[in-house]
């Protein structure tokens, strides 16, 4: 699913924007979600492995941590795998999402979030092992994530389901940091994100 993300902080009197969004596959094209009468399949853009953009948030929320964090990423990180490791009791609420339709469509979120069929009920404790144990493997080596097995791991996989994602996507990926944009308001002086986030049509 793609996904914007993006992070803006203080250094010291500096004003920091981190803009570690998603971005589209080397091959990705113009057209590539429209059918052959040049009309727009519903929800291709959203829905599957070709909507998949080459991921950000690990390469951003590294970068934040190196560059202006006070932790070890392995403690900032620990609370998330002991999360993932020993589970979570559900609400009524995270039973019923976890019934989405679009979970059922494919076999690896199907497996994960549905139990093949054996939905989770409220009351029911939800686990993920398999996304410790990738959080494990970031926490000690996130280069992985983008130019080691875990880059191939996850090109594979996309390319798999159909989607476009290549190794040499994710060794490209780089997280920018960008001047944010800002405007006086009423004695205030309003920050927010520069393009390409939607943060000038904010202010």
């Amino acid at each position: 699913h793609q996904h914007s993300a993006f992070v803006h902080g203080h250094h010291g009197d500096r004003e920091i924007f981190l803009d570690y969004r998603e971005k589209a596959p080397g091959a990705a094209t113009a057209n590539m979600y429209l059918d052959a009468s040049g009309n727009v399949i519903p929800k291709a853009s959203i829905v599957g492995y070709r909507a998949i953009g080459v991921p950000g948030s690990v390469a951003g929320m590294v970068y934040a941590e190196r560059n202006y964090g006070r932790l070890t990423l392995e403690k900032v990180m620990a609370p998330a795998i002991r999360l993932a490791t020993d589970g979570f009791v559900l609400t009524d609420e995270e039973a019923g999402m976890l019934h989405d339709s679009i979970l059922t469509q494919f076999p690896a979120s199907r497996k994960i979030f549905q139990r093949d069929g054996n939905f989770y009920k409220s009351g029911d404790t939800f686990k993920q092992p398999e996304l410790a144990e990738t959080l494990r493997r970031i926490a000690a080596r996130p280069e992985d994530f983008y130019q080691g097995a875990m880059a191939r791991q996850i090109a594979q996989a996309v390319q798999q389901g159909g989607g476009l994602i290549t190794a040499n996507d994710l060794a490209a990926y780089t997280v920018k940091e960008r001047k944010p944009i800002d405007i006086p308001y009423r004695g205030f002086e309003v920050i927010n994100s520069p393009p390409p986030s939607s943060g000038g049509v904010t202010l």
